[in-house]
């Protein structure tokens, strides 16, 4: 009887071995995805941040020079990890020699990692 019985310990720790590598790995890919996640939402959060500084500078660009001054005058976004666009009634970019006035909306995109990006538009009131 005791022949039967002498290999069922190491039997019980190898299983037992088997399920708590099985739940460490489980874990470990788990924490991994999160950190992930995270990291992501991060950066998207960072992008929309990004997007929203855009589109109020220039909204304060509009409604700081006079309306006949051409849009080659407002310069190009000062901060880092976005880009203004100026949109006419028909929601096209306007050209560079267009005039403040024509202005109906503005388009910020920000950027954040380099891979994520937001963008936000808002409409421009009338008389800026």
């Amino acid at each position: 009887m005791e022949n039967k019985t002498k290999g069922s310990g190491l039997i019980f720790a190898v299983v037992l071995l088997f399920v708590i590598l099985g739940m460490v790995i489980t874990l470990s890919s788990i924490t991994v995805l999160e950190t992930k996640m995270s990291q992501k939402t991060k950066s998207s959060i960072g992008a929309f941040y990004n997007s929203e500084s855009g589109v109020e500078w220039a909204l304060n660009q509009i409604a700081t020079k006079d309306g006949d001054q051409a849009i080659s005058t407002i310069p190009s976004c000062p901060f880092t990890g976005c880009s203004v666009l100026f949109l006419g009634a028909d929601g096209k970019v306007l050209a560079s020699s267009s005039t403040i006035d024509q202005v109906k909306a503005v388009r910020s995109t920000g950027t954040q990692g380099g891979d994520t990006q937001r963008a936000i538009e808002a409409a421009v009131a009338s008389g800026g």
